[in-house]
């Protein structure tokens, strides 16, 4: 092997492809399989600066599909990548070459850089975009202080800029002296990372690249320092400067200094010092702040130990503060400014930095003052007197802490609270014209800020304490019956758990005869002795059938369905499930529908090992019922009711409930069809793989689509002979395809239960996956080949070029189970220039031509050239020929050489006068073994040397 690398340098050396050709060929060497981890060939024909053809040879013949790669040069200790050879070298022609093949300009490791930097490649690195905070943290590292210098000045008016100078003078648009002025600032503003480069400065002790930052740096000088000093506090980096030479630290240091002096000043708490101080030194205060720095902020080292609502409006205003909301070190603990001011019960500071933008709904207050033990009566009852949102969390943690009196004090203190009051008063003051209803629900929003559940009058009984009932009551702005169902629920619960003792008798008696607001009577006590008998018998007659007895027995024992109901039984959906579809049946539902308030809930279903939910519509249609779900509907269901966040599909579907039918029947009647239904269906294999089934749920949701109210729609329009460009009409169908955003977990799913005709329907009618990357368009393509599913990447082919315009098609078809597929190959390159959105001005023909190098028949090849140059899009504006005849050596195929350059010089954009005849014969003359090519080009350019007319030439 050895003996064969020496002998491929030497002919390297003789920068002599025909050599090379023939020896690769004499002895059926595959080029890149002379590659191993010390050695490779395309690296040592840049080493060596050959021409730029044998290098697109080496590429091309040697199938190189990734250029981003490195082997380890042992003498050199240095690992090495074709392009970084090429930038070392300053070969920027083979540079340019190899980025064209797809070579990174980032895929360079810093190391290597490092030692290969100079003024010329340094141009080329910041011309093709290499990442500039890694290039300048090389140079700083390095010490190479005179490069840096040159870089940024570069960077500051680098070639882009100087550009847009000349195309403003070109097209002589007329630009005032502030609008230069404001051109040439923001250039020199576009160093958005010299912050961070004077920290490099300290990791890497290059003191002196300070000055050449400082000097480049077009920021204001105390903000400079300010940004300094906040940094290095910010990294906990602490370094004594001393005076030298430096300038930067020289005048750092009387920065601290200064510094120093207004933190000194700050902390004595006198205003007008500190305004002195500011006036004398001609400096703003802001520029001396580290600003929500959490331990040298100057508003919370003034709050620790002082309390001036002059100072803190100072600081607040001299220091900019666009954020009030932000973490300080405080004692030990890290809390919000303004958790640490509620702490302390200074709550005309509190109102200051409200008024200034600080949050009191920021953070649950609330509870990390209970928690932390800061909470007393007086944070308290400002806080519910504030314009603070109590979540329910902070109400359930006091019931479970059984914390009484602060549930007390919010009780009578939240709710129509001292804001409230001065809200109200305020629009009565400013007569802000408001209607009834406006008014009612501004009063209505404030009654129901609480929501009250069973837990909080659990506890109240539980407690014996009257006076806490009576506060809940008081603030519980719900009906009497409603309240009432809710103690109810309370003691027949407690009675099934057999706890319902003499305590509770005496409980329920001291109630009827206390001040208790809310009146409990013999009636109630006796629905909760007899709830058991009773719902007993009411289930017996609904299932009898029997509407006039199980009204007189309701009516006779004053029974309120209400106290029927419970967490796990509802008298209605007992109803639907057990009464069969007939009209005294549905007499019966109508009655018990006609002492309800609301359809919209849902009750615990219990099975053996699950806890799921019912409700009333969902058990019509689990049964089929859909005369009762009509009447349902019809008495208010909302048929988007979340019942417990989760759409009523879905639980459908988890019960092996959801059909085409019900499907239908909801989608007619309102259902909003998501994104996640389809998802969930997609990715099921019982669905993919009973085809019948899930066909059906996918043509439902289709219809869903172009439904009728879009088909009336279209209707109207043509009734009405309203004018629509193409792209009008494109538009609507679009957005209507839209409804249903595509998710591309779909098509992953999809690919692997090989429906296709779900892939079909999904393509052809949903809209586009806004989310759609590269990764994950090229993921799922990869799965689709691996899966030869030529329907689905026809299908999703249309569907990137449409969506995603920078997909890199040669990638697919650059992977080894695409390559070495002659069918898939094929079919992919068939259908691509098939399809109406593949556009050549995108995708490049000689890279598609490149990646089809495994291909072995020739006559596929003749045939996607032929339909390549066929193609509208097909431009030799955009596609480079002597590239084409590069590309097309790798086949080593004289005849198809032939075909391509007649197909070339017959194309209706090619332009003779625009290529390099002489380089491109000595290309022909190298790669091509046969005389005949060479021969064939020759005799059509001496055709065109003697003749005026092209098609003379083109018909030699």
């Amino acid at each position: 092997m050895e003996i064969m690398e020496e002998e491929i340098i030497k002919i390297i050396r003789s920068n002599n492809i025909i050599k090379l050709k023939k020896f690769l060929n004499e002895n059926n060497i595959n080029i890149k399989k002379l590659s191993n981890v010390n050695f490779d060939i395309l690296i040592k024909a840049i080493e060596n600066n050959n021409s730029d053809l044998l290098v697109k040879f080496i590429i091309i013949n040697g199938h190189y599909s990734n250029l981003n790669y490195t082997i380890y040069e042992k003498l050199e200790n240095i690992y090495k990548s074709p392009l970084s050879v090429a930038i070392a070298n300053n070969y920027f022609k083979i540079a340019e070459i190899l980025i064209e093949f797809g070579a990174d300009i980032n895929f360079i490791n810093s190391d290597i850089l490092e030692s290969i930097l100079n003024t010329k490649n340094i141009n080329f690195l910041i011309d093709k975009g290499f990442n500039k905070a890694i290039l300048l943290k090389i140079l700083i590292k390095s010490y190479r202080n005179s490069l840096l210098n040159y870089t940024l000045e570069n960077y500051l008016f680098n070639k882009n800029f100087i550009l847009k100078l000349i195309h403003f003078y070109r097209n002589k648009i007329s630009i005032s002296n502030q609008e230069l002025s404001n051109i040439i600032n923001t250039e020199k503003y576009n160093i958005d990372f010299y912050d961070f480069l004077y920290l490099y400065a300290i990791e890497f002790n290059n003191f002196m690249v300070m000055d050449l930052l400082f000097y480049n740096d077009g920021r204001e000088k105390n903000v400079i320092f300010n940004n300094f000093y906040n940094n290095l506090q910010d990294k906990n980096i602490e370094i004594n400067f001393k005076d030298g030479k430096c300038l930067f630290i020289n005048n750092f240091n009387k920065y601290i200094e200064k510094r120093n002096d207004i933190v000194q000043l700050v902390r004595n708490n006198n205003i007008m010092d500190i305004k002195y101080y500011l006036k004398e030194n001609n400096i703003k205060l802001m520029y001396f702040n580290n600003i929500y720095n959490k331990y040298n902020d100057l508003l919370k080292i003034y709050l620790e130990n002082n309390d001036s609502l002059e100072l803190i409006n100072f600081l607040i205003k001299e220091c900019n503060y666009e954020n009030l909301n932000y973490y300080v070190c405080i004692d030990g603990k890290i809390v919000s400014l303004l958790y640490y001011i509620l702490s302390k019960n200074k709550f005309q500071i509190s109102d200051l930095l409200i008024k200034n933008g600080a949050n009191i709904n920021n953070e649950d207050f609330l509870i990390k003052l209970y928690e932390r033990k800061h909470l007393n009566k007086l944070n308290l009852k400002y806080i519910v007197n504030s314009t603070y949102n109590i979540s329910l969390n902070f109400i359930q943690k006091l019931i479970n802490d059984r914390q009484l009196k602060i549930l007390n004090i919010i009780l009578k203190t939240y709710i129509f609270n001292n804001y409230f009051i001065l809200y109200l008063l305020s629009i009565s003051k400013n007569k802000k014209p408001l209607s009834s209803e406006q008014l009612n629900d501004i009063v209505n929003n404030e009654k129901y800020k609480i929501i009250f559940d069973n837990s909080i009058y659990k506890l109240a009984i539980d407690e014996d304490d009257i006076e806490f009932l009576n506060s809940i009551i008081i603030n519980d702005f719900r009906e009497n019956d409603e309240i009432l169902k809710v103690l109810f629920q309370i003691f027949s619960q407690e009675k099934e758990n057999n706890i319902f003792y003499k305590e509770r008798e005496r409980y329920l008696n001291t109630l009827k005869n206390e001040k208790v607001l809310i009146k409990i009577d013999e009636q109630f006590i006796n629905n909760l002795n007899n709830i058991d008998k009773y719902r007993q018998t009411i289930m017996n007659l609904v299932k009898s059938n029997n509407l006039t007895k199980l009204n007189n027995y309701i009516i006779k024992n004053k029974i309120l369905f209400s106290n029927i109901n419970n967490e796990v039984f509802d008298i209605l959906i007992y109803a639907i499930k057990n009464l069969k579809e007939q009209l005294s049946s549905i007499e019966i539902i109508k009655y018990i529908i006609s002492h309800y308030k609301s359809l919209n809930y849902c009750i615990y279903k219990k099975n053996k090992y699950i806890l799921n939910y019912m409700s009333p519509l969902l058990c019509a249609l689990s049964e089929r019922k859909f005369i009762i779900a009509n009447l349902l509907l019809k008495n208010g269901v909302n048929v988007n009711y979340k019942i417990h966040d989760t759409d009523i599909t879905d639980i459908l579907y988890h019960d092996d409930n959801l059909t085409g039918d019900i499907l239908k029947y909801l989608i007619k009647n309102g259902y909003n069809v998501t994104s996640n239904l389809i998802t969930t269906l997609a990715k099921e294999r019982k669905y993919c793989y009973l085809n019948a089934s899930f066909i059906k749920l996918l043509k439902t949701i289709v219809q869903y689509i172009f439904d009728d109210i879009f088909i009336i729609k279209m209707l109207s329009l043509y009734k009405n002979k309203t004018p629509l460009t193409e792209k009008q009409l494109t538009n609507i169908i679009d957005n209507e395809k839209n409804k249903i955003e595509i998710k591309n977990e779909w098509f992953d799913n999809i690919v692997v239960a090989n429906n296709n005709e779900a892939v079909i329907m999904i393509f052809d009618n949903c809209g586009k996956e806004h989310g759609l990357t590269k990764a994950k368009a090229f993921k799922t393509l990869k799965k689709a080949v691996e899966m030869n599913n030529y329907v689905f990447i026809e299908k999703y082919l249309n569907y990137i070029l449409l969506n995603y315009i920078n997909f890199n098609i040669e990638d697919i078809l650059s992977e080894d189970n695409v390559s070495d597929n002659l069918y898939i190959m094929k079919f992919i390159t068939e259908k691509l220039l098939n399809s109406p959105y593949f556009d050549f001005k995108k995708i490049k023909f000689e890279k598609i031509l490149f990646n089809l190098n495994n291909i072995k028949s020739i006559n596929f090849i003749k045939l996607f050239i032929q339909k390549s140059l066929n193609h509208n899009t097909f431009n030799f504006k955009y596609n480079d020929f002597e590239n084409i005849i590069l590309v097309t050596s790798q086949f080593n195929n004289s005849d198809l050489m032939i075909f391509v350059i007649e197909q070339s010089l017959i194309h209706k954009t090619f332009d003779i006068k625009k290529i390099n005849i002489e380089r491109i014969s000595l290309i022909l003359k190298q790669i091509s073994t046969d005389e005949k090519v060479f021969e064939m080009f020759d005799q059509k350019i001496n055709a065109y040397n003697s003749s005026s007319s092209i098609k003379e030439i083109l018909c030699l």
